[in-house]
C-alpha cells in the first residue's frame, strides 16, 4: 500500500508520512563543479533577494552581489579558498553552502520552495563530514538565525553591520562525544 495523507490506511506512520513528504529521496548533494558556478550564484542572489536584500542599503546589496557572483565564486574555489557543495533535486539547483577555509560559513541558501525539508541540515552534515572542523564559524543574516540555532549554532555578540551588510555573529563547536 502507497504512503497518503494521515487519516487513510498506510503502512507509514504519520512522522514517516511527513518525513517522505518534506524530505524527498531524489536530493543529490555534491561538491560545487566547475562550470556551476552560475547556477549557484543564481540561486543564491534570488533567496537572497526575495528574504534579506529588501533590508539591506543599495551598499550592502552592492557588496552581496559582488561577494556573491558566479565570477567570485570561481575564484574562491580555483584559488583553493572556499569550498562549496550544491542541492540538486530533479536536476535543478535547490541549496548551496560555501565555506571559507574549513571553518567559516560564508554563504548558505535554499530555495523558498524547498525550506523546511532538511535540505540546509543535509549540506552542513556533508560539508562537516568532509571539512571536520572543531568550530565553525558564520555572520548570520537576522533572518537566517533560526536556521544556525537549529544546526546547534550561538550568537557570539551584538547585531552589526560592515559595508552594508547587518549579521549576527554565531559559532558552532564540534560535539567530541
Amino acid at each position: 500500500m502507497a504512503a497518503g495523507p494521515p487519516g487513510g490506511r498506510t503502512e507509514f506512520s504519520l512522522l514517516e508520512w511527513y518525513r517522505r513528504l518534506m524530505a524527498p529521496d531524489n536530493v543529490e548533494i555534491r561538491q560545487l563543479q566547475p562550470g556551476e558556478e552560475d547556477a549557484a550564484a543564481e540561486l543564491v542572489m534570488s533567496v537572497f533577494m526575495d528574504y534579506v536584500g529588501h533590508e539591506y542599503s543599495a551598499e550592502g546589496v552592492a557588496e552581496f552581489v559582488r561577494y556573491a557572483s558566479a565570477r567570485a565564486l570561481r575564484k574562491r574555489r580555483e584559488t583553493g579558498e572556499s569550498t562549496a557543495w550544491i542541492a540538486f533535486v530533479d536536476q535543478s539547483p535547490v541549496g548551496m553552502i560555501e565555506f571559507r577555509g574549513v571553518d567559516h560559513v560564508s554563504l548558505m541558501f535554499v530555495d523558498a520552495t524547498h525550506h523546511g525539508r532538511g535540505i540546509a541540515t543535509r549540506l552542513f552534515n556533508t560539508a562537516l563530514s568532509h571539512l571536520e572542523p572543531d568550530e565553525i564559524t558564520v555572520n548570520s543574516s537576522p533572518y537566517a538565525v533560526p536556521v544556525y540555532e537549529r544546526l546547534g549554532f550561538t550568537s557570539e555578540g551584538p547585531e552589526q553591520t560592515v559595508n552594508g551588510i547587518t549579521f549576527i555573529p554565531m559559532r558552532y563547536i564540534r560535539s567530541t562525544m
